[in-house]
């Protein structure tokens, strides 16, 4: 079923020529003007249309067409005046069945469903230019989703690969012919091309590059490829290993980091007036599953979530897996709150549906928490801890249900639940604790650091806390076991900066594991029989303006996740509340 048939009339309305769609609709014996096809009401404007065309050259809109059953259905048509080459005056044609067009809609809808589908299995990097506006996009597929990796001017793309060092200079030739095979949209086309230019720059692999050029039903050319990446010098590309690398190998949703540097990348690109959404979900319950059930059948189960996930946002959104039964979503072309509201419903109530009863009386469903940029956060480690505190939220209202952050959830309530409170009771508690012995202190005139440090240390069971202040990171505090060292200066060097996460913590579980990336910081730390850490960074890491360090001493535990949590929230507060009244 084709979406349109064309036919030629002459400027009576008669029918010149057809093609076989044509005739199928309205039946190999056409009366001798089409007029008498058009229904009566809609028939003085259709002449009139004619009439005018010579001057109008073009027209288009519905009318109502008697086909050969003597049925009458609404169509759209389009009218092009056109004069050939022995002055004949003509009229093409171009007729859809609107109801028809609706079944061929959802056939192609599904069609380009299962091509993304294959797409994603393959793991390809793909890339489409558009000669008529010379706009070239590079993309993948992450579970059915196109992924955007660049956007922009095919020229400028081509110019800055021949400036970087991505490119060896036994490439170039190489490179450049490719270049000017897809500019000049050649029919098809195969290259083999050793660089870095589709791993950003990341690592040198070899390419299988095929392109062909093709022109839609409505006149638009582009050329299309692939890039697969050289297997143990096989002929044939398999996966890009770059794709992989950005994948989530269970799920086939983006990974962590690759969300996150999707996030940050288009917060950075945002233009004016524009705004995206982050949200994250997990799964209420999960550890149920797994302990009834068994970790395979878990990862079953998140694999369902993404799958939910992804066919509720659509082509509205990309989705990462963060770890576990949690994922985050970066959601685009929010129209407004109650648009909002539909798609994080529509997650929600699919995933109840789905997971109403999955055996011994266990029953899944999502807790969400979003939140928008740049509305409510300036910067995308504001934009996540509000988002993250909209998930706790959910969870402490009842779970099953989406929060969004809003204003009118004061700000003083936003700092003391601060951040990233997760499942069990047992955590909960220690954490309440925690919040419960700052709200304390905090409410007092002059904050009672020493009393902050004892009471949290005593209910973790620490050796020490040791905060650092001022960019030379001078010890000002220690609770706990004496210390002889009296600064943190060690901080700026062996790249221990980077260390820390997008949260501003890093996490030493073992001491002795970090001696080889962080010598200077291990010889530090070991000196003071420091045996694990979790350490938190004031300010950020271009502006450092202290350090917190958490720490065990007398004995090596694996830090647990409350434990992290209660610590990032304590540093927090202590950073923005204490700190900025001294």
């Amino acid at each position: 079923m084709e979406a349109f048939t064309t036919a030629v009339f002459d400027m009576m309305f008669c029918v010149k020529t057809a093609d076989a769609g044509f005739f199928d609709i309205f039946g190999s014996k056409i009366q001798r003007s089409f007029f008498a096809y058009v229904q009566e009401e809609d028939l003085p404007q259709l002449q009139q249309v004619v009439e005018d065309l010579d001057y109008h050259k073009q027209y288009s809109g519905v009318v109502h067409l008697r086909n050969k059953n003597d049925e009458y259905r609404l169509f759209y048509i389009r009218l092009d005046y056109v004069k050939t080459t022995q002055e004949e005056e003509l009229i093409d044609a171009y007729l859809m069945d609107i109801d028809n067009a609706r079944v061929i809609y959802n056939n192609v809808e599904e069609r380009e469903h299962l091509v993304r589908a294959h797409l994603a299995n393959m793991e390809l990097l793909c890339f489409e230019y558009a000669p008529a506006t010379k706009e070239f996009n590079v993309f993948m597929f992450s579970l059915g989703q196109r992924v955007t990796m660049y956007e922009g001017d095919f020229f400028t793309w081509k110019e800055n690969i021949a400036a970087s060092d991505k490119l060896p200079e036994d490439q170039t030739e190489t490179f450049s012919a490719m270049c000017f095979d897809i500019e000049s949209c050649k029919e098809s086309f195969t290259y083999r091309l050793k660089s870095s230019v589709f791993t950003k720059g990341e690592t040198i692999e070899e390419n299988i590059i095929r392109c062909s050029t093709s022109v839609t039903e409505l006149g638009n050319t582009y050329v299309v490829g692939t890039v697969a990446s050289v297997v143990n010098n096989a002929t044939l590309g398999v996966e890009n290993t770059y794709v992989r690398a950005y994948k989530d190998p269970m799920t086939g949703v983006l990974n962590k980091a690759s969300i996150i540097r999707f996030i940050k990348t288009r917060m950075a690109n945002i233009a004016p007036g524009e705004s995206i959404v982050i949200a994250i979900l997990d799964l209420d319950n999960f550890k149920l599953v797994n302990d009834t059930f068994g970790h395979l059948y878990g990862d079953k189960i998140i694999i369902r979530f993404a799958n939910i996930i992804s066919k509720c946002i659509g082509n509205r959104g990309i989705i990462g897996r963060f770890g576990g039964d949690e994922f985050m979503i970066l959601l685009e072309n929010i129209q407004d709150e109650l648009d909002l509201r539909s798609v994080l419903r529509s997650i929600r109530t699919s995933v109840e549906m789905e997971f109403k009863d999955i055996g011994d009386n266990i029953s899944l469903t999502t807790s969400i928490g979003a939140a928008t940029y740049p509305k409510d956060a300036k910067d995308y480690d504001e934009l996540f801890t509000k988002t993250d505190y909209c998930l706790y939220l959910s969870k402490m209202r009842g779970k099953n249900r989406y929060v969004m952050f809003d204003y009118m959830i004061k700000e003083h309530h936003y700092l003391n639940d601060k951040l990233m409170l997760k499942k069990d009771h047992a955590s909960l508690d220690r954490i309440t604790y925690s919040l419960n012995v700052m709200d304390m202190m905090l409410g007092q005139s002059t904050p009672q650091i020493q009393d902050i440090l004892a009471a949290v240390g005593e209910r973790f069971n620490l050796g020490r806390i040791r905060i650092y202040l001022g960019s030379d990171l001078e010890l000002k505090y220690n609770w706990g076991k004496p210390t002889d060292e009296m600064d943190f200066v060690c901080l700026y060097e062996d790249f221990y900066l980077d260390a820390f996460s997008e949260n501003k913590n890093f996490i030493i579980n073992y001491v002795s594991n970090i001696e080889v990336n962080y010598p200077t910081v291990f010889k530090h730390l070991s000196s003071s029989s420091t045996q694990a850490a979790v350490q938190y960074l004031m300010g950020n890491k271009q502006h450092v303006s202290g350090l917190i360090s958490f720490e065990m001493t007398n004995s090596t535990n694996h830090w647990t996740d409350d434990a992290i949590y209660s610590f990032t929230i304590i540093g927090y507060l202590l950073e923005k509340t204490v700190f900025n009244k001294m």
